[in-house]
């Protein structure tokens, strides 16, 4: 299927039934740059805007204290327009599509490979959705993969826990009941327009992971098409 970017024709690939468009969108560059006083709330206005539409990758390791199987790995990859997206998730070898359209949750996964309504609410995967001003801070400049970016870190991430915990259900790796706030971050770097690249978010419920029942969870992020045109479609 194909859809429509900037008013030029491009591929689109169906992920858990919905039409993405994968091509990178540019932006005219800014006269003047914004300031580190500019970014974080130009960060939230980007995120928070109820038409945004992004690529996003996730990946990393999440491990119980006490459990026999030890650290487990997840990835994941998704799009969204708005509250909707689409995408597919993978745990311990299994893989699950999943989206959100107009509130209704579906999926579909390996071992029952057809698409069905899930009663659970819809999921919210973006560690950023809900980002307020008060919530982010400056840290500086660093480079990152070969390029300059500034690096942001959210101070309060009792919103992103909460985000997280109300959206568990199949296709989720893991139930985030507590966080210790010494032992987990959540830090974004942005390019010069405030549009995050990257994040890294670390979470544990306890000082000491080998204490049955903590959480540790170490992951990354990779976000991209940041403004291209996503059209989130029920998949059949």
């Amino acid at each position: 299927m194909t859809r429509r970017m900037n008013g030029a024709a491009v591929i689109a690939i169906a992920v858990a039934g919905a039409g993405v468009c994968l091509a990178a969108c540019t932006a005219p560059a800014r006269e003047v740059p914004l300031s580190p006083e500019q970014i974080p709330p130009a960060l939230v206005e980007l995120t928070q805007a109820p038409n945004r539409t992004m690529h996003m990758v996730w990946s990393g390791t999440y491990a119980m204290g006490g459990r026999k199987e030890g650290t487990s790995q997840f990835s994941g990859s998704f799009d969204f327009a708005g509250d909707d997206y689409a995408g597919l998730m993978r745990t311990r070898g299994t893989d699950t599509e999943i989206a959100g359209v107009d509130g209704q949750a579906y999926q579909s996964s390996d071992a029952r490979p057809v698409w069905e309504k899930v009663s659970t609410p819809t999921r919210t995967l973006d560690p950023l959705h809900g980002l307020r001003i008060g919530d982010v801070e400056y840290v500086g400049r660093e480079a990152v993969d070969g390029a300059d970016r500034n690096h942001l870190r959210v101070t309060d991430l009792s919103n992103v826990i909460n985000l997280m915990m109300e959206s568990h259900g199949g296709g989720v790796p893991f139930e985030l009941v507590a966080f210790d706030k010494d032992h987990s971050s959540l830090d974004v770097y942005v390019d010069d327009d405030a549009r995050p690249v990257s994040a890294a978010l670390n979470l544990s419920n306890d000082a000491n992971p080998d204490d049955f029942g903590t959480l540790s969870l170490r992951s990354t992020y990779e976000f991209s098409n940041w403004g291209a045109e996503i059209d989130i479609v029920p998949p059949p």
